[in-house]
C-alpha cells in the first residue's frame, strides 16, 4: 500500500480546515473566497489524499460535492483554531490553558517538543 503524502501546509488548506469545521460542511463553490478553482481544487485533492477530508453527493437537493472533516481533519482544523486563537490573543494562555495544551502535545508523538534544553 503506497504510503500517503501530507498535505501542502500552506493558509489556503489551512483557511479550508477551518472554514469547513465552522460550517460543518462546504462546497467548492464556497471555498472560492479562499482562490481560484483550480487552487482549491489542487487543495482538496491533497486534503482528501491526507485523511482530513471526506467528500458525498447529497440525495436531495442540489447535486455538487460536499465536503465535509474526517475525524483526523477535525482535530487539525482544532488545532489550528486554538493557535488562531492565541494568536489574535482570544484564548487565554495563563492559568490552567498552558497546561492543558502542554498535556495534549506530551501525549502525542510530538512531546520532544517539551524537551528541556
Amino acid at each position: 500500500m503506497a504510503k500517503k503524502s501530507p498535505p501542502a501546509y500552506d493558509p489556503i488548506s489551512m483557511q479550508i480546515l477551518e472554514f469547513i469545521l465552522e460550517h460543518k460542511v462546504a462546497t467548492e463553490g464556497q471555498l472560492e473566497i479562499y482562490g481560484t478553482f483550480r487552487t482549491i481544487e489542487e487543495r482538496l485533492e491533497q486534503l482528501l489524499s491526507s485523511d482530513l477530508l471526506d467528500q458525498y453527493i447529497p440525495k436531495k437537493g442540489r447535486k455538487s460535492v460536499h465536503y465535509i472533516l474526517t475525524d483526523r481533519g477535525r482535530a487539525c482544523a482544532l488545532a489550528l483554531a486554538i493557535g488562531h486563537g492565541i494568536y489574535l490573543d482570544k484564548i487565554e494562555t495563563e492559568g490552567g490553558n498552558k497546561e492543558k495544551l502542554e498535556e495534549i502535545v506530551r501525549s502525542s508523538s510530538m512531546k520532544y517538543l517539551l524537551d528541556e534544553q
